[in-house]
């Protein structure tokens, strides 16, 4: 395993700091003082048990093919594990889940040629196992509709960062989708989709763009966690769409965050009953791979911590760009991570429930 150094853990910890206070309303947005200041009074009143108020409908297929986290508990031979992945903020999680836990998703791995089988199976990707499908486009979503993913038994966690077409397409009454999802502090998770953009384009100019350019290019995202919570993803997003965003991970998500990781999977793995109790050499190997797992991603973000303290901020031009750009996800980022501590007395009840 890596080891994390105690420098690494401190610069995390300062540049957390830096950004919670920076992500109140009067820092990112003083006319929405709904936006809490995480750093103080992070859960005044709760929030998990009080339905907001929508000036927009909820949205239907979602409503229909989600079950709500109140509905009781799991049950694997109706429900359907879904893991909405936001773009660099779940990776580690899905390698936890292959790697680790030896779960079969079907995702965007198990058809990357697009060559659309004919039939559903489990093929096997490196050392995991996928189905044999590709749930990161709009086709490779309906090829699964059409062979009948939900219904064949084959995928113990569905994956796709199309929330509102996956569930339309995969997801039906008889067969619906228990959401779950990693959420990342947006300004952080904005630097890493312009590192992505710049390590992996083929044109120079691209590799050679600045994050200030970056920011004002049309490459630049601009609240993609609630235009997706939404399916708002051009327009202008109004203030009405916030609560849309809001109801949707109050009522559908069992809510995971990036810096928690690995109290984020043991919550997963309590809820859809994953975890690996025995032999015991089975147990403590699956113990070493999640961490060696988390281990491995702190390190990879050490980079783009140093990167974020020295560009973004000390202070520089980036920051309130990149919070204008992300103010909407900010807002339910931090009301995510309300949710997210307001679950947990959920979960450590269901913990004494499957207690052997």
């Amino acid at each position: 395993a890596v080891i994390i150094s105690s420098s690494s853990i401190n610069k995390k910890s300062e540049i957390e700091t830096k950004i919670q206070s920076e992500s109140s309303a009067n820092k990112f947005n003083e006319e929405n003082s709904s936006a809490r200041n995480p750093t103080h009074d992070l859960i005044a009143e709760p929030v998990i048990n009080t339905q907001l108020e929508l000036e927009v409908p909820f949205p239907v297929i979602l409503g229909n093919n989600f079950i709500d986290l109140e509905e009781g508990f799991y049950n694997r031979e109706t429900d359907l594990p879904f893991f909405w992945q936001v773009p660099l903020s779940g990776s580690s999680a899905q390698s936890i889940m292959t790697g680790c836990l030896n779960l079969v998703l079907a995702s965007s791995m198990g058809d990357l040629n697009n060559s659309y089988p004919e039939n559903l199976e489990v093929v096997p990707v490196g050392n995991q196992e996928y189905v044999d499908v590709n749930l990161g486009q709009p086709k490779g979503i309906e090829h699964a509709h059409n062979l009948g993913l939900a219904s064949s038994g084959l995928p113990d966690v569905v994956v796709s960062h199309h929330l509102h077409y996956a569930g339309k397409q995969i997801f039906e009454p008889e067969h619906r989708a228990r959401a779950f999802t990693i959420l990342r502090h947006p300004i952080e998770r904005a630097v890493s989709v312009y590192h992505a953009l710049v390590r992996n384009s083929q044109d120079e100019e691209i590799k050679s763009m600045t994050l200030s350019t970056y920011l004002d290019s049309e490459y630049a995202e601009s609240n993609w966690v609630t235009r997706f919570l939404v399916n708002h993803r051009h327009d202008e997003l109004g203030d009405e769409y916030i609560n849309v965003a809001k109801e949707v991970l109050r009522r559908k998500f069992l809510i995971g965050i990036y810096d928690r990781i690995e109290e984020s999977m043991s919550r997963f793995e309590i809820y859809f009953g994953w975890t690996i109790t025995s032999p015991p050499g089975r147990v403590e190997a699956c113990k070493v791979c999640i961490e060696t797992m988390i281990s491995n991603t702190q390190a990879r973000d050490y980079d783009e911590l140093t990167f974020i303290n020295d560009n973004v901020v000390k202070g520089s031009s980036n920051y309130p760009r990149l919070k204008e750009l992300n103010k909407d996800d900010i807002e339910v980022y931090w009301y995510a991570v309300e949710l997210y501590q307001e679950q947990r007395p959920f979960i450590e009840d269901l913990a004494q429930r499957v207690e052997p």
